[in-house]
């Protein structure tokens, strides 16, 4: 899971933008490595509170806190799904980022 936060499809030829500033996406799209998504809600238009709904069962509305409830990730494991884990030094290199996450997808 690759979450692009700051990501605007506006400047996206993947979403029909007319300059072809996504060709990588485009290839991934073809080969069934990508999932485009046309129609997605957010709960919140700040991120920090979007990710609470979105990485954790937790819903707006339901009681307890958004810690109380499994993290996506957590489920993700218990159901044999594989994932990357990152150090949060890579997280100033966004270059580093990308290889370890092509790393970890390829092996």
């Amino acid at each position: 899971m690759v979450i692009g936060e700051s990501y605007n499809k506006h400047h996206s030829h993947l979403y029909g933008y007319h300059i072809n500033t996504t060709p990588n996406q485009i290839q991934y799209l073809h080969d069934g490595n990508l999932v485009k998504f046309n129609d997605v809600v957010t709960p919140w238009d700040i991120t920090s509170f979007a990710f609470k709904c979105f990485m954790t069962t937790w819903g707006v509305g339901d009681k307890g806190e958004w810690c109380d409830y499994p993290l996506i990730t957590a489920i993700m494991r218990k159901a044999g799904i594989r994932y990357p884990s990152l150090p949060i030094n890579l997280l100033q290199h966004p270059i580093k980022v990308l290889s370890a996450i092509c790393l970890a997808v390829s092996s």
